[in-house]
């Protein structure tokens, strides 16, 4: 059985490095070679479980200066192909960040007229990224 979900965030907050993370193995690129985004187009990277795959849909970084309505249009293509069936929205935010982005919000209000979920809230994770295990705070 696959199992998509599809993995939002600001650029630069670790969309790429969660799915590397995940895989136990670099199969997104993280940096650019102009040290800005790299995710630029819709990316599926697979990561087979047992008799399972999942799908992590890597999307284009929010707030980035391309402008989120390019983003946006190409992820909400995405979310009402009918052979994806993503069932887990993953939004990815740094650890320090203390609150969802006017950016994030927009996307959510997008993905709730995309996704028939009765129990919408249910399918979506906040993922936090950049801990330093250092941090004694943390």
């Amino acid at each position: 059985m696959v199992h998509y979900a599809i993995v939002l965030g600001i650029t630069g907050k670790g969309k790429s490095s969660f799915i590397n993370a995940m895989k136990g193995s670099k199969v997104a690129e993280t940096i650019s070679k102009d040290g800005n985004r790299c995710t630029t187009e819709i990316d599926y990277h697979n990561i087979n479980r047992d008799s399972d795959t999942f799908t992590f849909i890597d999307t284009p970084g929010l707030n980035d200066k391309l402008g989120d309505d390019k983003h946006l249009e190409l992820i909400r293509t995405e979310a009402t192909k009918p052979d994806t069936r993503i069932k887990c929205i993953l939004i990815v935010m740094n650890l320090t960040d203390e609150r969802l982005e006017k950016s994030h919000e927009i996307a959510l209000e997008e993905f709730m007229n995309c996704f028939p979920f009765h129990d919408f809230w249910k399918h979506v994770i906040i993922i936090r990224t950049h801990a330093d295990p250092s941090d004694k705070k943390f």
